[in-house]
C-alpha cells in the first residue's frame, strides 16, 4: 500500500495500521553478549560517590562544548570530527558498513585551512561523548573500575549506547521512557517512514509499539525493564520540573539509534556524520523535542522518544 494511501485511510484504522508495520518492521530481538552487575555493596559505594561523578561527568560536557566553539571560531572547522563521515590522514578509508570515510587533510586544504590543524582534531561520536564524560566523572570518584566493567559491556556489545545504560541501569541508576505525547504516536511512526521508505537503518516504526510494551504490565521498552514511565511521559513542551534538576543523563532516541547526554535539562550531543565545516557538528539545546529543543535528529527535525538513564538519588 502507498504513502498516500495510507494517510487517506479513516482515522480509525491508523491504530491497527501502525502496529502492523511496527510488527513487521522490528528487528529478530538482540541478544547482549555477556551480561553486567554490580553487588549491593557496590551500588551503595557508588551512591556514596554519585555526586562527584555528577558534577565532573557535567563539567566534561561544558567543557567539550565550550572547546568546540572556541576551535570553531578560531578556524571554521570542527575540533570534533564525526567518526561515521570523516578520517584523519590523507587517504580515503571505509566504515564497517562499507561506507567511505573522507580524509580530513584533503578536506581542509579545500577550505584553504592549513592541514596541520588535524592534529588538533579529535574523533568523536554521540556514544563516545558519553564515554569520554562518564569515564571522567568515574575516575573522579575513585570508581574507575565500574566504568571499566560497563566499558568493557559496551565494547563487546559493539559500542552501543542502550549497552551503557543497562551497565548504569546495574548500579542503581534508573531508566525512564520519555515520550512528549503519546497521543501523536501513529502519526510519528507514518511521518518516520515517509522519510525513510525503506527504513535501513531501523529508524521508524516504534513509537507506538514501545509505548504499547512500556505501559503494559512487563514495562518493558524492547529488551529494557522501565524504571519510571511517568516523569517525561506526556509533557508536551512543559518539561517537569524534578528533570531540569537532575544534575547528570544518558539518554537514547529510537531503540538506541542514538545517544545524547546532558545536565540540568540541557543536552549536549555530538553527530558522526556531519559535516567538519558546520558549527552544529556538536549542538546545545534544552531538552524539549516539541519546544525547539533537543535531542536532534537532523538541523530540521527532532528524535520523539526513547530512555534516559538518571543516576540514583535523581527523580
Amino acid at each position: 500500500m502507498k504513502l498516500s494511501s495510507i494517510k487517506s485511510l479513516p482515522l480509525f484504522f491508523l491504530p491497527l495500521f501502525a502496529l502492523l508495520f511496527c510488527l513487521a518492521s522490528i528487528p529478530q530481538a538482540f541478544a547482549y553478549k555477556g551480561s553486567i552487575s554490580f553487588t549491593e555493596a557496590e551500588k551503595a559505594a557508588h551512591f556514596a560517590k554519585i555526586g562527584i561523578v555528577n558534577e565532573v561527568s557535567a563539567q566534561c560536557l561544558d567543557n567539550v562544548w565550550r572547546e568546540h566553539v572556541r576551535f570553531f571560531e578560531d578556524h571554521r572547522v570542527s575540533k570534533y570530527f564525526g567518526n561515521r563521515r570523516y578520517i584523519k590522514g590523507e587517504v580515503p578509508g571505509r566504515r564497517s558498513d562499507g561506507e567511505v570515510l573522507h580524509p580530513i587533510r584533503p578536506a581542509l586544504r579545500a577550505r584553504g585551512l592549513d592541514p596541520s590543524l588535524e592534529s588538533q582534531m579529535t574523533s568523536m561520536s554521540c556514544v563516545d561523548l558519553a564515554r569520554r564524560c562518564l569515564r571522567m566523572g568515574f575516575e573522579a570518584a575513585g570508581q574507575v573500575r565500574f566504568w571499566e566493567k560497563i566499558d568493557a559491556f559496551n565494547k563487546l556489545n559493539n559500542n552501543i549506547g542502550p549497552a551503557i545504560m543497562l551497565g548504569l541501569q546495574a548500579l542503581g541508576w534508573k531508566l525512564v521512557y520519555w515520550n512528549p505525547d503519546p497521543r501523536q504516536n501513529v502519526q510519528w511512526d507514518l511521518d518516520d517512514q515517509e522519510r525513510s521508505p525503506n527504513n535501513a537503518k531501523n529508524v521508524w516504526g516504534y513509537h507506538k509499539i514501545r509505548y504499547d510494551s512500556v505501559m503494559g504490565p512487563k514495562r518493558k521498552y524492547y529488551e529494557y525493564y522501565v524504571d519510571d514511565r511517568r516523569t517525561l511521559n506526556g509533557f508536551g513542551t512543559q518539561v517537569p520540573r524534578e528533570f531540569l534538576e537532575v544534575p547528570f543523563f544518558v539518554g537514547f532516541a529510537h531503540t538506541g539509534y542514538h545517544v545524547f547526554v546532558g545536565y540540568q535539562g540541557e543536552v549536549i550531543e555530538a553527530h558522526s556524520v556531519r559535516s567538519l565545516f558546520a558549527l552544529d557538528n556538536v549542538e546545545r539545546n534544552m531538552f524539549n523535542p516539541l519546544g525547539g529543543g533537543a535531542p536532534v535528529s537532523t538541523p530540521s527535525e527532532v528524535y520523539l522518544s526513547g530512555l534516559i538513564a538518571v543516576p540514583p538519588g535523581s527523580l
